[in-house]
């Protein structure tokens, strides 16, 4: 079993070339789950240093690329993991204090609830009466 790292930058390549070496695909003689694996953490074509992930960067693409025909519009991929991690000081909730705007999941009526339903009763209760 093969096992990358960090595959977006240079020492991941590294590992990813050395890996290669002698062989078209990650498993196997033919493009499987495994190239698609890897294939998705390889943000962009590795550069001409890196041969054998280069070359089986290109069969990838061009194999995708007949099988999934179009552009990517709607997604987008950051290189750098720092953006999508916290620090532990952020991931650190607040309270909420007293939010009275929040959902009450039990179904418990608001004052404000009860007396507009008390009016909408006397409204229709006077109608009744008028009829």
């Amino acid at each position: 079993m093969a096992v990358f790292s960090d595959l977006h930058t240079e020492s991941g390549l590294k590992s990813l070339e050395e890996y290669l070496s002698g062989k078209t695909f990650i498993s196997g003689d033919k493009l499987t789950k495994d190239d698609i694996k890897v294939y998705a953490a390889v943000l962009e074509m590795p550069d001409a240093s890196f041969s054998n992930a280069s070359r089986w960067y290109n069969i990838g693409s061009s194999s995708l690329a007949e099988r999934f025909p179009g552009k990517a519009a709607s997604v987008r991929i950051c290189a750098e993991a720092s953006q999508l991690m916290l620090s532990p000081d952020s991931a650190k909730l607040e309270p909420a204090g007293d939010d009275d705007d929040d959902l009450d999941i039990f179904g418990k009526e608001t004052e404000e609830e009860k007396r507009v339903e008390k009016a909408k009763t006397t409204a229709y209760k006077v109608s009744m009466k008028t009829n």
